[in-house]
């Protein structure tokens, strides 16, 4: 729980003295956010919803909603906050957390593709060469990372068979 949220376990999340039912402030501890987690609880500078604490352990600045840069916020790259890098989960401290060259939040936010997945379309072509998309920085061929045949002609983009989708034949 962060921010304007109250807990469920305490009444008065922020301390003041007003029941949060009634409270007219935020619910935030002296101005900076709060998260209620087990064990993993305590302020959070930042308000990413990772608590300081967890951002020492996992070696991010509890100062910055993303640490790496990368375009996602802390919090949205630990999403169950154990201070781990789960199979589906980008890193924290990874601004290319598959290595394709593309940021996780470019990924994610602009091109759609798979941060956890370097070909994300599996057509043996990195997305990172993929994308020519001058905000995206891609310095690529102009395909879609997320269609292993991006102009329809039954000719893969990579040298390689998509099943029925396409046949192999390098169409790039």
């Amino acid at each position: 729980v962060q921010h304007t949220e109250s807990s469920p376990c305490d009444s008065d999340t922020d301390g003041d003295g007003d029941p949060d039912v009634s409270d007219p402030n935020d619910t935030s501890r002296n101005g900076q956010c709060f998260v209620v987690n087990a064990g993993m609880g305590g302020p959070d500078a930042d308000c990413d919803g990772l608590s300081d604490r967890l951002e020492s352990i996992l070696t991010s600045d509890p100062n910055k909603l993303d640490s790496d840069g990368d375009g996602l916020d802390d919090g949205l790259e630990d999403a169950n906050k154990n201070g781990r890098r789960d199979p589906d989960e980008t890193f924290v401290m990874e601004p290319d957390s598959d290595g394709d060259g593309l940021s996780d939040g470019v990924e994610k936010n602009i091109v759609g593709s798979n941060p956890l997945s370097g070909d994300t379309d599996g057509d043996c072509i990195v997305d990172g060469l993929e994308v020519k998309d001058p905000y995206a920085k891609g310095t690529g061929i102009n395909t879609d990372p997320k269609n292993s045949d991006t102009d329809g002609d039954g000719l893969c983009d990579g040298n390689f068979a998509d099943g029925d989708k396409c046949k192999r034949g390098e169409d790039i």
